[in-house]
């Protein structure tokens, strides 16, 4: 009987993917909705604070994007928390359903720029469940969306920098940041 070192690795992988589909069913998901849901609750009271009228539409973009994600994860689109954003997170979703490259208006871009949603079809270990599956399109958004803080005058944003601070400041009062750092941690160790 002849053992090469692919079959070993090949049995390798397998558990590899194994372990990481159960992980990333069965507890990440479920840790990703939640600091999404509990970031997404923070914005009514990072408003109430006293936020400044300029960051304003950064506050309303940030309900975008937490929106867009948990209704990408729940499989349905799910109603912006300032009520402001349900169109565009209406269009996102159906971006996603429609898997094309398209033009859509990002951060109030002013040349909307083609956003490839054909990345959102699921593949490998994620097509096994809807969980798996949902979370890999939530993932994916999050991943995929750049905030364009820093570089040439022509693509740097103050917007979307004030976006990805209250982001920030969301994930910290929510008091999820060590929820986040622990699941960064685990995604690291697995990449």
């Amino acid at each position: 009987v002849f053992v090469s070192i692919d079959s070993f690795l090949q049995a390798w992988h397998q558990n590899y993917r194994g372990i990481l589909s159960d992980q990333e069913e069965f507890i990440l998901s479920t840790q990703f909705e939640d600091i999404l849901d509990s970031m997404r609750e923070q914005l009514p009271l990072i408003r109430d604070l006293g936020l400044s009228e300029s960051l304003m539409p950064s506050l309303h973009d940030a309900d975008f994007y937490l929106t867009v994600a948990l209704s990408l994860f729940r499989g349905e689109a799910v109603g912006s928390i300032l009520g402001e954003s349900d169109e565009l997170v209406r269009a996102a979703v159906d971006g996603v359903e429609e898997l094309a490259v398209k033009a859509f208006p990002l951060f109030g871009r002013r040349n909307p720029e083609p956003f490839d949603f054909s990345q959102f079809k699921p593949r490998g270990h994620y097509t096994k469940s809807v969980r798996l599956q949902r979370y890999f399109r939530a993932a994916m958004w999050c991943g995929r969306v750049d905030f364009r803080v820093a570089g040439p005058e022509n693509l740097a944003s103050e917007r979307e920098l004030g976006t990805a601070a209250i982001l920030q400041e969301a994930l910290v009062v929510s008091g999820k940041l060590e929820s986040w750092n622990k699941f960064d941690r685990f995604i690291q160790l697995f990449v």
